[in-house]
């Protein structure tokens, strides 16, 4: 079975970000990395970054001819998204067509079209992979629906396996954050411990917020190449106790990397000597 995995270029009209950043597509590395070892073997994934990638979306889907097209995306890419997925649809109707991301968590509605088959609105690895298991099994679209939609309620742990970055391997010395060049990305933790009126990151999580083990961060760091890294925690200047060991991590593991990261200016002003 052959699966890609694609994220969109930003439409011309959106004010976007890619003359200051072009980062990796973090949850389609995290995709690549956590399918089941028992279709592992049966599915043939790749990851196409449209941001990158030149070729027009009918000659990508021509060549490739996958089984299943699944797309992530911010809300700028809700229209491109349900374009490329009729266009999808218009090549050949048989194939299947996916959409998960933040904005599919947070706003699934705003995905629903004729040509667009599942919407990942929670724990997306696991409803990707319910997906395939399901499309292996020869079940049918309305019976993969009524699968996802037993998906237990959102998680509040993060026990999957690394990113797979090799994947991306083409396309890595392009990533960048202004000057950061060039940049990995790594998460740490989910959700935010803060609930400003103004900001969406709670809903993502339902409000929760959890994290990951420092030891596990540190052993993720340790395979990645790139000195530029950029934490996309929604906060990581939060805990102290945290940035304390992950600090002392670093230096016991001798990582020698440059750091890029969210925080809040009242933490930052009780906590100089930590961040010094």
């Amino acid at each position: 079975m052959k699966v890609l995995l694609v994220r969109p270029r930003p439409p011309k009209a959106t004010i976007g970000l890619q003359h200051v950043m072009i980062c990796e597509p973090l949850e389609l590395e995290y995709l690549a990395a956590n399918l089941p070892d028992a279709i592992k073997a049966k599915v043939e994934l790749k990851i196409i970054d449209m941001i990158l990638d030149k070729r027009s979306y009918e000659t990508i889907i021509k060549d490739n001819m996958p089984d299943l097209v699944a797309f992530t995306g911010y809300i700028t890419h809700v229209g491109i998204i349900k374009d490329l997925a009729q266009r999808t649809k218009g090549i050949k109707p048989a194939i299947m067509v996916a959409v998960g991301g933040i904005h599919a968590e947070v706003v699934s509605g705003d995905f629903v079209s004729a040509f667009i088959d599942f919407t990942y609105s929670r724990n997306g690895i696991d409803m990707f992979n319910e997906t395939l298991l399901a499309m292996l099994e020869g079940k049918s679209k309305e019976e993969i629906k009524q699968i996802l939609a037993k998906t237990g309620p959102k998680k509040t742990g993060f026990d999957y396996k690394h990113p797979d970055r090799r994947i991306l391997s083409d396309y890595r010395d392009k990533y960048y954050y202004m000057f950061h060049r060039p940049c990995a990305l790594i998460k740490t933790s989910y959700g935010c411990p803060y609930s400003c009126s103004f900001c969406f990151c709670k809903l993502i999580t339902d409000g929760k917020y959890f994290t990951r083990s420092i030891p596990d961060v540190i052993d993720e760091l340790k395979s990645i190449r790139e000195e530029e890294i950029y934490i996309v925690d929604d906060d990581f200047l939060y805990d102290t106790k945290r940035i304390e060991d992950f600090i002392g991590l670093l230096r016991e593991k001798e990582i020698k990397k440059k750091f890029l990261v969210y925080g809040r200016a009242d933490f930052i002003a009780k906590n100089v000597e930590i961040l010094r």
